[in-house]
């Protein structure tokens, strides 16, 4: 089954990325903070169309453009909680143990 050619210009292709970065961050920023699991995911969505869009424009790529849709990738909240004190020596112990284990 062959497909019809589609040419793309510079601006399409940035337009489209910009917009679905925009779409997935925005979703990624309603999720709630104990579901962050699910927000890496749409960081890791945003950020793998980032690199479609890098990959296509190779060689054309704007600076300016780069920068931006880079940062767009960056979650506005951090993706998850930061690690408590208890959870650290929990981290540790554990550690610990498998060290005696192995």
């Amino acid at each position: 089954m062959s497909h019809p050619s589609k040419q793309w210009s510079y601006r399409q292709l940035t337009e489209m990325a910009e917009g679905r970065i925009r779409q997935l961050m925005e979703q990624q920023s309603r999720l709630e903070p104990e579901g962050f699991h699910f927000r890496r995911m749409y960081e890791d969505w945003a950020w793998g169309v980032y690199l479609g869009w890098l990959a296509a424009t190779e060689g054309y790529t704007q600076p300016d453009d780069k920068t931006r849709l880079e940062a767009m990738t960056k979650p506005a909240k951090p993706t998850h909680a930061p690690i408590t004190s208890a959870q650290n020596a929990a981290f540790s112990a554990a550690k610990g143990a498998q060290d005696v284990i192995g």
